[in-house]
């Protein structure tokens, strides 16, 4: 995200040849604005929410057992950027082009594209006492609701980060672990009736190995597990490379890995499909569209190429544990409510025409018997 950009350091990024290539190929279709797609949900039947964890714990099902492939969007500042009639028609865009979920922040500030205030675009304000956890306010998280309910008429999964860690860490330390888990009781018990949801904390979260910071994110997704103790939850932790599990605190509150880096993105999916203690993984985040160098053409070769046909054949994300990427686009972080209307991001019609195919095989299984050459045989045909 572009908040990062000073922060990091140039990426060496691997060789992608023939991907580059296959993704070049897959650019090769008509852009459409997404005021140009009506509402509502004319693709498939949304699955049986909620998610849980496969019988064997490698990959997530709906609640008829089914295998969900996750292929997600990262609309971080939806909540305070958009009209209730705007969500609708972004969400009718998402699901047209193969979408089924949605990273989004109950609360944002200008880390991920909100204002400073953390007010919506139309000045509400999400605490009736400035930063105080022990105070929401009604109408903030009323807003929040209606867009969770357009999400679900949709058929959409929202991976909701209830205090996202880049703007709202030091607001989490200084309310305390008791607020903090108060504030996550309190959010546990308003959302636990969206089917269409799964808890995701942190957000560049570089500082949970200090132990205030990581007792105060932790605190707020406890209290939503006392609350809500069915629907799944997971944790983002650092740039440029990590995995849920890599912080042993979390392992007894979360259900599901996420995976997050700027290397070769099946790598960092192998390590965390490889734990003893491993969960269901997926790819959280890597760079988004028009980040530092990840161009349209460099982004799809990393999000679908490296996710999908990466070697060892039999050893990727996609045959272990489901490639299950959710992508982004810098548009969403930067000022100006108004610039989603312009999203043109090469990334939705890559994946509109690739996801189809690949949840057309037995992705879940590591003996579908796909080398290969026969799994990018089934992306580009």
């Amino acid at each position: 995200m572009p908040i990062r950009l000073t922060m990091r350091t140039p990426l060496k990024t691997a060789p992608i040849g023939g991907v580059v290539a296959l993704a070049a190929a897959l650019f090769l279709v008509p852009q459409v604005y997404s005021a140009d797609l009506a509402g509502g949900n004319t693709v498939q039947p949304p699955p049986a929410y909620p998610l849980k964890k496969s019988a064997n714990g490698r990959y997530l099902v709906d609640s008829k057992g089914a295998p969900f492939l996750l292929a997600g969007d990262a609309p971080q500042a939806l909540m305070v950027k958009l009209t209730e009639a705007e969500a609708d028609l972004y969400f009718s865009n998402r699901v047209a082009h193969g979408f089924n979920s949605l990273w989004i922040n109950l609360l944002c500030r200008p880390g991920t594209g909100g204002r400073k205030d953390g007010a919506t675009y139309d000045g509400i304000l999400p605490f009736t006492v400035t930063d105080d956890l022990s105070a929401p306010k009604e109408a903030y998280f009323a807003r929040c609701d209606q867009m969770m309910s357009v999400a679900q008429k949709h058929g959409l999964l929202v991976v909701l980060d209830p205090a996202e860690t880049i703007d709202h860490l030091k607001l989490l330390v200084a309310n305390g672990p008791e607020k903090c888990r108060a504030f996550g009781r309190y959010l546990g018990r308003r959302y636990k009736r969206f089917p269409n949801l799964i808890w995701m904390s942190g957000n560049d979260f570089q500082t949970w190995h200090q132990p205030k910071d990581d007792e105060a994110a932790l605190a707020v997704a406890k209290g939503i597990r006392e609350a809500d103790p069915d629907h799944l939850q997971t944790v983002e932790l650092n740039y440029e490379v990590s995995g849920s599990l890599d912080d042993p605190n979390w392992e007894s509150v979360i259900s599901l890995s996420c995976a997050y880096t700027y290397y070769p993105t099946y790598a960092q999916v192998l390590k965390e499909y490889n734990r003893p203690n491993f969960l269901p993984v997926i790819m959280i985040e890597s760079d988004y569209e028009f980040e530092q160098r990840a161009t349209p053409l460099c982004y799809a070769a990393r999000s679908i190429g490296q996710s999908w046909p990466a070697p060892p054949a039999r050893c990727m994300a996609a045959g272990r544990s489901g490639p299950s990427p959710i992508i982004g686009n810098c548009r969403w972080i930067q000022p100006g409510r108004s610039r989603w209307r312009g999203l043109r991001p090469c990334s939705s019609h890559t994946l509109g025409s690739t996801w189809p195919r690949i949840n057309s095989t037995s992705w879940w299984s590591p003996d579908t018997g796909l080398s290969t050459a026969r799994r990018t045989k089934v992306i580009i045909t």
